[in-house]
């Protein structure tokens, strides 16, 4: 057998094989796409479950119903069952979580709804309790919860519309309750149309503040808008790195 006919042969081998990976890939695109659209079992409240409520207490106030696999948040739920499994509960009267704050009619239920300790509501003395209401990307994403350090950055617009600036307004403050929302509003309107909830991924975020701290919150959200940012255990954010956009590009031009 020529040269010749062993690479045609070759080369015919190559294509087929090509054209199966390419048949193959478009197939598993198809399930794919289709198991986004499935209907699936999600665990979800039939009523506002208030905050410090226990598991043990939650299995009246849940029910199952189907949602597509690609409206579900993260971590929900299919099943009570599934959820104590996780929890490790299993003796009833066991519990020792608790709903951190609390969670509307239709929502479904998720892990990080729950706390091992029963949310305080009384403020401390000499300090108050201020909520602000927050997108998701600008709080760090799913990774603030109670108890959280935070810097608070305002990004306002430069005088005469030159660009955009960067200001810390407060280098630390403390998380005291975070009630986040994980569906669209479309979604949350379909279970309950008198509700009108924030935009999916907004959240509020209750601070312990003193009273500076709460007239420089309440300024500076209506000023412009606010973006929280996690602090380590040795991080301390510095007006010093205040900036706005003329100083970034001229930076980024040396």
């Amino acid at each position: 057998m020529g040269r010749r006919t062993l690479l045609l042969i070759a080369s015919m081998l190559v294509a087929a094989l090509a054209t199966g990976m390419v048949w193959f890939y478009i197939a598993s695109a198809d399930t794919r796409a289709d198991d986004r659209q499935a209907l699936v079992d999600t665990l979800i409240a039939t009523a506002v479950i208030p905050a410090n409520t226990s598991l043990d207490q939650l299995a009246s106030m849940v029910t199952v119903q189907k949602y597509r696999e690609a409206d579900r948040p993260p971590g929900a739920y299919r099943s009570f069952d599934e959820l104590r499994t996780d929890f490790k509960l299993p003796n009833a009267g066991s519990s020792k979580w608790f709903v951190r704050s609390d969670v509307e009619q239709g929502f479904p239920i998720i892990k990080r709804q729950f706390t091992q300790s029963t949310r305080n509501t009384t403020v401390p003395a000499n300090r108050m309790a201020v909520t602000i209401s927050l997108g998701e990307a600008n709080r760090v994403g799913p990774l603030l919860d109670v108890g959280n350090s935070v810097a608070v950055y305002l990004i306002s617009p430069m005088a005469g519309g030159k660009g955009t600036s960067v200001h810390l307004v407060l280098p630390s403050v403390t998380i005291s309750a975070l009630d986040s929302r994980t569906l669209t509003q479309a979604q949350y309107q379909a279970q309950d149309p008198s509700h009108n909830p924030p935009p999916k991924g907004g959240s509020l975020i209750t601070f312990d503040v003193d009273g500076r701290e709460a007239t420089t919150l309440i300024a500076a959200q209506k000023s412009g808008e606010l973006y929280f940012t996690l602090l380590g255990s040795d991080t301390k954010a510095s007006a010093n790195d205040n900036t706005d956009t003329l100083a970034v590009l001229s930076k980024a031009v040396q």
